[in-house]
């Protein structure tokens, strides 16, 4: 197949293409195939009527990780499981520390998200989208879920934004400015793929997301990333702010 990657072939030949070592620094478990969202661009289409994995099964799973690695709660959304508080506390068990992939909806609730955290989870990559998506109920639910986990002392690996389109940039921009924070490590902004629900109907390219960051901003970003390649970089926004 042929496909079109970059249309800008100066930004494209400007980058620095660095090829890094690999290491482990997570592996994902997939703990529940349930989700309250149906995200367009999602790669997992959820199935609500299923029944979670036995937790012996993932235990069984996440004893073969290195200790060295963080385990990493993906999904669906693995907070829907009943027993989620449970399987936490047993990996926790086990010498790990934990992290997940989570939409942060459960953790609106700070019991669940406290508990969580006495359970042995300390970190968390959120996934958010413009709050076109879902609406301003589920994006607030997420937002309070943030403050949440920050509040107890969580590290946030990344909260990632995935948009339909780049008229959505200014009001993402805006909202990480205002809950910026030294426990969230980092920002990323993204268009959807075409997989999950997503249609090919409009597409994108780094040099345009770029361009649109800059304009925000009203002057250049500072690049930062040892890898930078067709598909992300990461640069340090004016106000500090990192951005992948």
């Amino acid at each position: 197949m042929t496909s079109i990657i970059e249309i800008d072939k100066e930004f494209y030949y400007s980058l620095n293409h660095t090829k890094i070592e690999s290491r482990f620094n997570n592996i994902l478990f997939e703990a529940s195939d349930k989700c309250q969202l149906t995200c367009p661009h999602c790669y997992h289409l959820p199935d609500n009527q299923t029944q979670d994995r036995p937790v012996e099964e993932i235990l069984a799973q996440v004893s073969t990780f290195p200790r060295q690695v963080l385990p990493m709660f993906a999904g669906a959304e693995s907070t829907l499981r009943s027993d989620f508080v449970e399987v936490c506390q047993k990996i926790s068990a086990m010498g790990y520390s934990l992290d997940i992939l989570t939409n942060g909806i459960r953790f609106a609730n700070k019991d669940f998200a406290l508990s969580s955290w006495n359970a042995g989870l300390r970190h968390a990559c959120i996934g958010l989208n413009h709050w076109s998506y879902q609406g301003t109920t589920i994006h607030n639910k997420q937002l309070a879920g943030i403050r949440n986990l920050l509040d107890i002392g969580y590290t946030i690996g990344y909260i990632g934004y995935t948009m339909e389109t780049l008229d959505h940039v200014p009001d993402i921009l805006e909202e990480i400015e205002t809950i910026r924070h030294s426990n969230i490590w980092h920002y990323r902004i993204r268009c959807g793929s075409f997989i999950g629900r997503s249609s090919d109907q409009e597409r994108s390219y780094l040099s345009n997301l770029l361009k649109r960051v800059e304009e925000y901003y009203g002057s250049p970003v500072e690049y930062v990333g040892s890898d930078d390649n067709p598909y992300h970089i990461m640069v340090r926004a004016p106000t500090g702010a990192i951005l992948r």
